[in-house]
């Protein structure tokens, strides 16, 4: 019978072997961007583990609940993490080690000047582990029992910090690599903002054509029973990568439908942000050869910049690329790479590398139906785009195996066009019973819009809503003409 080890008190029982410490720390996400180079390198199939010796021992510390270490929404009440220590190998010894909250200016100074923000640290009084952060894994297992750690809100203001984890070995016999000695996690502090989260854990995105329709009717759905908010994503569509001739370089452009609402933010985005949505600028090509799929590493670095100017600038909370009408064969572009996915995996590792607490979003059609299966500076795409999704409006994709590290939690197999097809070509209930994790709606209106028929969006986005969420859905009544 296998020993398991529930507290360092536990360790009086155990007689015999050496100690020896195991710790460690996974290879966070945003830990694991690299800081901007000549070159943004990609690489292959590559393993670490295999470039050291197969019979050493090392550890690391995995977050059980957000492996991809996603930034962690805190509201009112203190949040809770369950971590795990890990080992590359079995060892036969207890492993002992040390999980602490590396309150450090210099960690954090690294981390923002990696990234180009400006995170403050969490403070180490919001901040409790499990039996002070000392954890043993019992001789011959590879992993820890379970233990929390649980952040607090109080006395914080509302913002994204930074905290930096560190992982110290007790034991010389084990060993964590440098890259894994410190892990470091974001927190989001968002007071009494509402939360769009359903206990399936599927998002809803809606798409909304701005140079027609307004996006607060995106706002007007919410859940029967619960109330709360049926979209969880709201897409401004669509501002564009363009050519400038002047230049011979690509740049941001927003046409005067999009520049009014980002302009008048309080008016169109805030109120959607207020009631817990996401809003995000879609990027579209605009038939002048340029896309993501062509850009230069020093374009690549430019645009992730202006992006992200543009995020902060409007308070955003991300960027989502769709790589449709670029043209990239009718036009002969000095200057640019051939066009493929690898390029656009750059660019989406460079804009999650400076905005490692927003949103990279991809809609899966042009060149990134290539696929995205080359890592970035040592990253798996899985890992710098939250979503993608199929963007064939009535048909179903599996698509997600070609993004190399993604998993169904974050793709959408089945888009729905709001103002097409049948209830007959719907599909909706698959996407929970598959385990997949988003779902898209495009081009949503008015209720009242003279194209679209009475009652269609309460009869198709009630069919969405108990296929994947279980509920019902509620009209506010209220709808939102374009008035700009």
């Amino acid at each position: 019978m296998k020993m398991k080890i529930r507290h360092i008190s536990d360790l009086k029982y155990i007689a015999g072997g050496i100690p020896a410490l195991a710790a460690g720390v996974l290879l966070v996400l945003s830990a694991g961007f690299s800081s901007c180079s000549e070159q943004i390198e990609i690489e292959g199939n590559l393993d670490a583990s295999s470039i050291e010796n197969a019979t050493a021992v090392h550890g690391f510390l995995n977050v059980l609940d957000n492996p991809r270490l996603k930034v962690t929404e805190v509201r009112t009440e203190p949040v809770t993490l369950q971590l795990q220590a890990a080992l590359t190998n079995k060892y036969d010894g207890i492993a002992y080690f040390t999980i602490e909250a590396a309150v450090d200016d210099d960690l954090v100074a690294q981390y923002n000047t990696q990234h180009g923000t400006d995170f403050p640290v969490l403070p180490a009084a919001n901040v409790t582990i499990e039996d002070n952060g000392k954890i043993a894994i019992a001789p011959g297992d590879k992993v820890s029992y379970t233990f929390n750690m649980t952040v607090s809100p109080e006395d914080l203001a509302e913002g994204t910090y930074v905290l930096p984890v560190r992982t110290v070995s007790q034991t010389g016999d084990v060993t964590v690599t440098e890259k894994d000695a410190v892990k470091y996690l974001l927190f989001s502090m968002l007071g009494e903002l509402p939360s769009t989260a359903k206990s399936s854990g599927i998002i809803s995105i809606a798409y909304i054509e701005v140079n027609g329709f307004n996006p607060l009717n995106a706002g007007e759905w919410t859940l029967a029973s619960s109330g709360t908010q049926f979209f969880d994503i709201v897409n401004i569509f669509a501002a564009n990568i363009k050519f400038d001739e002047a230049t011979g370089r690509v740049y941001l452009s927003f046409n005067p439908n999009v520049q009014a609402i980002l302009d008048n933010r309080d008016k169109y985005i805030k109120p959607l942000q207020d009631k817990g949505m996401k809003v995000c600028l879609t990027i579209l090509p605009d038939h002048d050869g340029v896309g993501f799929a062509n850009l230069t590493d020093k374009d690549i670095r430019a645009f992730a910049s202006e992006l992200k100017a543009t995020v902060d600038t409007y308070g955003l909370d991300g960027i989502d690329f769709d790589d449709e009408y670029a043209e990239y064969s009718t036009h002969n572009r000095p200057g640019f790479v051939d066009p493929s996915s690898i390029p656009f995996g750059k660019l989406c590792y460079e804009v999650k590398r400076l905005m490692p607490d927003k949103l990279c979003t991809v809609y899966f059609i042009g060149s990134a139906t290539e696929g995205f299966l080359t890592d970035v500076e040592g990253m798996e795409p899985g890992d710098f785009i939250d979503y993608a999704y199929y963007a064939q409006y009535g048909s179903w994709s599996i698509a997600y195996t070609t993004i190399k590290g993604m998993d169904k939690s974050q793709w959408g197999p089945y888009s729905w066009d709001m103002n097409d097809y049948g209830e007959e070509w719907m599909m909706t209930d698959q996407v929970r019973s598959g385990g997949y994790g988003v779902q898209v709606c495009y081009d949503l209106r008015s209720v009242d819009d003279p194209n679209v028929s009475a009652g269609k969006y309460e009869y198709t986005l009630g069919i969405i809503s108990q296929d994947i969420y279980g509920e019902g859905i509620v009209h506010s009544g209220i709808n939102h003409a374009k008035d700009w």
